[in-house]
């Protein structure tokens, strides 16, 4: 990134150096004043970032200078090298950055001068960089349309930003959470932190620092433009959605009207056969979907329950044929003993009043008329038409699966003729029995 641009540019500036002196080291810290020049002067040419370049011997004194402003400068005595950090394993140094008389910032970049046989440092090349062009080229590049760029150094200065005013009136930026994580040591957050600036912005910052330099280089973006492309692309995706959404109502109930008609339809004409109980007709078969097969099928059905009622009817009357042709009364009770069903003799003689829900005793009034059930066969009798009449009652359990279901099935038949022609022979017994007595 960022970070890793300035780190390069420090280091092409080092080895530009290190390569003037790998080339020329024993001119540079020679005795020829005006070759040792022409090489500065071609150097100072050829990188537009030095301001100043500097050869010093051995132990830092200053042998040779050159300056854009001055190219030729008079001799020093004891004079040093402002920067002379540099170890004899270091390949370059860098100076902890300053500001020019006009607010530019600067640094010195120092080198060693090697023995080619020895490898040993026999003079240094200083060359004063200019920050701003640099710092002005990274911080220059566009972060949304209200982001910015700015440089630290390794103290929490501020030394590069976007808009370099305030690099020119020195601006405090050690408050911000970002430089003070920078300055203690941390680790970057990839999510950035949120905070508020000191121009009182909400913003979200990102940092990282410049390696071999104890640079830090700092992105803000106000949090508002940061998530903006996330806003964008969720109103798109809500619109997208909603759009979906739409489709998939619109298309539900195009289908829904398509299938809940043909059912309404359906539902329709099978009230109306309720209603109607004719089995006999047949619903109107309009497609061949699933609608369709399910008309067919209940058309089915129909013939099927029609074919099952006719068979009903006809065992029905049958049934009644023979209930009513053995000329005997029938009633169905239940646990209770009450009547549940009678049939037509049944009720011709025990007619006279409502029989539905009435007890055995209520109905079969007479001699012997108890329910108890406890003997088979037995003769009651009965008034029928005027008439006293004899009925012998039998009763068949019938072992019903609930309350609500018949339980006993009795049977009333007509043995009036049977008593009287028994009562008759008995007389005439009698009479016999009488007679033998008297003649005898």
């Amino acid at each position: 990134g960022l970070a890793e641009q300035i780190s390069e540019f420090v280091v092409k500036k080092a080895e530009s150096l290190s390569i003037v002196t790998y080339t020329n080291a024993s001119t540079l810290v020679g005795q020829d004043q005006i070759a040792r020049e022409m090489i500065l002067a071609k150097l100072l040419r050829q990188e537009s970032y030095f301001e100043a370049i500097e050869v010093a011997d051995s132990n830092f004194n200053v042998i040779g200078e050159i300056d854009r402003r001055n190219v030729i400068l008079p001799q020093k005595s004891d004079f040093q090298l402002k920067h002379r950090d540099l170890t004899e394993d270091a390949s370059f140094s860098v100076s902890p950055v300053f500001f020019s008389n006009d607010g530019r910032p600067q640094f010195y970049l120092t080198v060693g001068i090697q023995d080619p046989l020895t490898r040993k440092n026999i003079g240094y090349l200083q060359a004063k960089t200019d920050l701003k062009g640099m710092v002005t080229k990274i911080t220059n590049l566009r972060i949304g349309q209200a982001g910015y760029i700015y440089l630290t150094d390794e103290q929490g200065e501020l030394i590069g930003h976007t808009d370099f005013s305030h690099v020119l009136r020195q601006e405090n930026v050690r408050q911000n959470p970002d430089v003070q994580a920078f300055l203690a040591g941390q680790r970057p957050s990839p999510q950035g932190i949120d905070y508020t600036n000191p121009d009182g912005l909400q913003v979200i910052g990102l940092f990282a620092p410049v390696e071999n330099l104890s640079w830090g280089v700092f992105i803000e973006q106000p949090i508002r433009e940061a998530y903006q492309p996330i806003y964008e692309f969720s109103r798109k995706l809500l619109g997208i959605l909603l759009v979906a959404i739409a489709l998939v109502t619109l298309i539900s109930i195009m289908f829904g009207l398509k299938l809940t008609r043909p059912i309404e339809k359906l539902e329709g004409e099978v009230r109306r056969i309720i209603l109607t109980g004719d089995l006999k007709s047949e619903i109107p078969k309009q497609s061949q979907d699933e609608i369709g097969r399910l008309v067919q099928s209940f058309n089915q059905l129909l013939a099927q329950l029609n074919e099952i009622t006719l068979n009903l009817k006809t065992e029905k009357e049958l049934l009644a044929t023979v209930v009513g042709g053995i000329g005997a009364g029938m009633a169905l009770l239940n646990s209770d003993k009450r009547i549940l069903w009678w049939n037509p003799i049944f009720a011709q003689w025990f007619g006279g009043k409502e029989l539905l829900l009435l007890t055995c005793e209520e109905v079969l009034a007479g001699e012997g008329a108890d329910c108890s059930f406890t003997e088979y066969g037995r003769v009651i009798t009965h008034d029928i038409e005027g008439k006293r009449s004899y009925l012998r009652k039998m009763y068949y359990p019938l072992h019903p699966e609930n309350d609500h279901q018949p339980a006993y099935l009795v049977l009333l038949e007509v043995v009036t003729q049977q008593v009287e022609m028994e009562a008759r022979a008995i007389e005439t017994d009698k009479m016999a029995a009488v007679g033998l007595l008297a003649s005898g």
